[in-house]
């Protein structure tokens, strides 16, 4: 379910975005990054077929407070899954973990999501079926609501935190090798 609390977008600038296909291979045109811009005539068009994901890293860590998607109606993600990847000194090596379900509506408006996680630095969204008999996801805009990952000790330094260790695997497998975390799930958001 969509919530209504607001957290202050955070800045995508050193972001990258990358995602499952795009239409007709055209990434000037349709590619993942037009999700980060601001432009309200950009955006990310999956190709046909199921499951497709859209996922995002940022260059240091960020604590999330919620994310909004926006869609184009009749090409929304449905069935769908948000995963992070922790930062501490094996992120590299570690699989995601799965942080909740949500179901977005099939509407052309912003839908934001209350989904809290500490110190990441990445997200993966899939989207295992679409409102599109073809499979296809369309995605104006993602925005993540929260703060940079920067603790009282690094702040006279410049650094980030490190903090936020990876939670226990459930051992759930994904077809990329990624596991399920274990009482992470927030149920539908």
């Amino acid at each position: 379910m969509a919530d209504h609390t607001e957290a202050p977008d955070l800045p995508t600038d050193g972001w990258s975005a990358k995602a499952s296909s795009v239409l007709k291979r055209s990434t000037k045109l349709y590619g993942a990054k037009h999700v980060l811009d601001d432009k309200e005539d950009t955006c990310w068009n999956s190709d046909q077929g199921s499951p497709q994901w859209l996922e995002v890293e940022f260059p240091a860590p960020i604590h999330m407070a919620s994310f909004t998607l926006t869609f184009q109606g009749g090409f929304v993600g449905q069935n769908c899954e948000i995963w992070v990847r922790r930062a501490n000194a094996e992120a590299a090596s570690l699989p995601l973990e799965k942080l909740a379900d949500f179901e977005p509506e099939d509407v052309n408006t912003p839908q934001t999501f209350e989904c809290p996680a500490e110190a990441i630095t990445k997200v993966r969204l899939y989207f295992h079926k679409s409102t599109d008999f073809y499979g296809r996801v369309v995605v104006y805009r993602l925005r993540l609501g929260g703060t940079l990952a920067i603790d009282v000790s690094s702040r006279a330094s410049g650094g980030a935190s490190s903090s936020g260790g990876a939670s226990s695997s459930a051992g759930a497998g994904t077809p990329d090798g990624s596991t399920a975390t274990a009482g992470a799930g927030v149920g539908a958001l």
